[in-house]
């Protein structure tokens, strides 16, 4: 009796720990998605991140299924050599499947194939007739050789995939290779090495995908590492996709992760057809929502790195590196909206396209860019719209150092430029750009630029506005821009361009352009030619000039007094020395005009954002302060209504009161700008 009682015990002691992992598991994220990311466990074998009486239930109608004793999981375990096999085989140890058994082959509700060895049949998921509740992984068996496609660069025809999901649903890819499948003459439309085709929880974990090829004539069917098409709930980590026209390429997708991978050598040039390089890292192209892009390391593409376009929206860029780029590092493009690109590093952009740069956004909308650092490039951050509007865009605590190059030693000079219009040819060296028409309501704060531009008369600005051809018959919107506690250090050239603004004239499309408390330093630079303003391009003003009829509260200067002392500004490192002058001297974003019970009204909402709905990312954290720079608190922010300025906050700072100081309370380290009166720049000095 007391070994039954203590068994039963052990079966209740155990229900009750599975279901509290369980719950941390459902809590990381949906179900699903739990188990797709390795959070569920064995006892749970029902799927539902519950551990209860219906796994019991089917653990004991299961009893003997498994077809292994020492099988504690009930999961099948079978085998594929990708070196051809005798067919006929029923993916045992001894008689492994061939990748011809594994494209027919009809898996249970767990199986996994591990597979070895090296073959050139493509895989077909979809014909293996896996219920919607199967959950399948395919890896490469440890202690054998590497599971490779190997398909020799022969003509596989047209749209061919190593690898094709084909409708099929909870599969799990690890550690598997696909190599040389296309032909750059035979191939006349696109392969793709991985394709996950209309399915729903896939993972790519620590896949080699390289040198997927097809006719360079292709330009719009191109070959790629990997497709995911018409899917939802895909995860990409690690691996290494090198060596064909394009990295990564979504569309029409939604819940896409894809981290820690490495995304290299996306190149091809057809100068008959586009007179530029092509080539991408990761393109996200019509209709993707819900996409993050995290810890990748993206090089030697030929025009992008990351392209966002036709309507990518809640799409998160974070914590990537991104060198070696044709043209732009990180682009939105054509009517998206909620977009956050931060903390990436962009450097080397621009490499075959002189006009191009960084971090751009074009035509999006609700986009957050903050604690980038872009440098060695054509251009920093642009902020622009064109066919489809650009409005509420935050650009704050961003390092945009030593942009100054037109092309590097061994590009090929008749690339530069080509083909490209004045627009784009004028983005050319700037630290941060401003362009319309439809841009409305962008607010750039708290950043630090040093040393971007050269010589040419209007390339070497620091910040360059110019409005669209008035010959283009498009209705442009110019309106509310705010530049504000940035430190603009040592440009080579220029420090504004084709700043132009009429609030008088309906017919000008330029109104409320407001510059505040930006610190300015000339180093051994000509400041008498500072910047060109009120629709007379041709006329520069001097600094005097600015300070006295467009910037009011303007600082510095030329003297050493007005140096912002940054650490070591040549290495890229734009802190501040103890000496600096921007130390203590930054001015308040908004104010209060009331508060509520859990909301503050202020009188510029469009300085903060409220993390648009993105899962993992919170609201903007503000800090309050009376008058004199007394701290009140800090609350969260849930909401952002751009139309009212009202801020809906889990807390109000006790006190809050009209007037109050309201600032965003984080620097480009993460660190608090609580403690006194904030510094102008990126970095807070505490």
């Amino acid at each position: 009796m007391s070994n039954i009682r203590a068994t039963i015990l052990m079966i209740v002691l155990t229900l009750c720990i599975s279901m509290m992992i369980c719950e941390r598991a459902r809590a990381q994220s949906d179900c699903d998605v739990a188990w797709l990311a390795y959070y569920g466990i064995p006892s749970d074998l029902n799927l539902d991140c519950y551990v209860d009486l219906l796994d019991l239930a089917m653990f004991v109608s299961n009893w003997l299924v498994c077809n292994s004793p020492t099988d504690t999981n009930c999961t099948t375990i079978r085998y594929c050599k990708f070196a051809d096999p005798n067919t006929g085989h029923t993916g045992t140890q001894d008689n492994p499947w061939s990748i011809e058994d594994l494209n027919a082959a009809s898996f249970g509700q767990r199986t996994i194939v591990e597979c070895w060895g090296t073959g050139n049949t493509p895989i077909c998921l979809g014909d293996g007739g896996q219920s919607s509740t199967s959950r399948v992984l395919i890896r490469q068996r440890k202690g054998y050789p590497p599971a490779i496609l190997d398909f020799g660069s022969i003509n596989m025809g047209s749209d061919t995939s190593g690898i094709d999901t084909n409708g099929q649903s909870f599969i799990d890819i690890q550690g598997l290779m696909v190599k040389n499948l296309g032909h750059e003459v035979d191939s006349s439309h696109g392969c793709t090495g991985i394709h996950i085709n209309k399915s729903e929880y896939i993972s790519l974990k620590d896949c080699i995908v390289t040198n997927i090829k097809n006719s360079p004539y292709q330009v719009f069917r191109v070959a790629k590492t990997v497709y995911i098409e018409g899917s939802k709930h895909v995860s990409v980590e690690g691996g290494t996709f090198s060596h064909s026209k394009e990295g990564i390429f979504c569309t029409d997708t939604q819940n896409v992760s894809i981290s820690n991978a490495f995304i290299e050598h996306h190149y091809y040039y057809v100068p008959e057809l586009t007179n530029k390089h092509q080539g991408m890292g990761v393109r996200l192209q019509q209709g993707n929502s819900d996409v993050t892009i995290t810890n990748c390391d993206i090089s030697h593409v030929g025009i992008f790195g990351i392209w966002m376009f036709q309507g990518s929206n809640h799409t998160l860029v974070q914590n990537n590196r991104l060198h070696d780029i044709g043209a732009t590092g990180i682009i939105t493009e054509m009517d998206g909206s909620e977009i956050i690109v931060r903390n990436n590093t962009v450097y080397r952009a621009s490499t075959n396209s002189a006009g191009e740069g960084g971090i751009w956004f074009a035509a999006s909308s609700r986009n957050l860019c903050e604690n980038n650092i872009v440098y060695d490039s054509g251009s920093g951050i642009t902020v622009q719209g064109s066919w489809y509007p650009c409005r509420y865009t935050i650009v704050r605590n961003n390092i945009v150092h030593s942009n100054n190059h037109d092309a590097y030693p061994g590009d090929d000079p008749n690339i530069i430029g080509r083909g490209r219009s004045l627009a784009v040819i004028a983005y050319d060296k700037e630290g941060v750009i401003e362009d319309d028409p439809n841009l409305n309501w962008a607010v750039i704060y708290n950043n630090s630029l040093y040393a971007n531009g050269n010589d040419n008369w209007h390339y070497g600005s620091a910040i360059y506005f110019k409005e669209y051809d008035p010959n283009i018959p498009i209705v442009a919107n110019f309106d509310n821009i705010f530049v504000k506690n940035n430190i603009v250090s040592e440009m080579i050239g220029k420090y504004m361009y084709r700043l132009w603004e009429d609030n008088d004239d309906p017919n000008n499309a330029a109104k409320n352009i407001n510059f505040s408390n930006n610190h300015y330093y000339f180093g051994l630079g000509d400041f008498s030619s500072f910047a060109n303003w009120d629709g007379d391009i041709n006329t520069f003003k001097t600094f005097t000039d600015w300070k006295n009829g467009r910037e009011t509260d303007a600082r510095g200067g030329s003297s050493n007094a007005d140096d912002p002392s940054f650490i070591d500004p040549d290495r890229g490192n734009l802190r501040l020395k103890t000496s600096s002058p921007c130390i203590d001297q930054a001015s308040y974003l908004t104010t209060v005009v009331s508060a509520g019970s859990n909301t503050i009204e202020v009188k510029n909402s469009k300085y903060f954002m409220d993390g648009y709905g993105i899962p993992g990312v919170d609201g903007d954290v503000i800090a309050v302060f009376d008058s004199s720079w007394q701290f009140k608190g800090t609350c969260q922010i849930t909401n952002v209504n751009y139309e009212t300025d009202i801020l809906a906050v889990d807390f109000i700072p006790p006190g809050t009161a009209l007037g109050d100081y309201v600032i965003y309370a984080k620097d480009a380290d993460g660190r608090w700008r609580i403690f006194s009166r904030p510094d102008i720049g990126a970095y807070e000095y505490n």
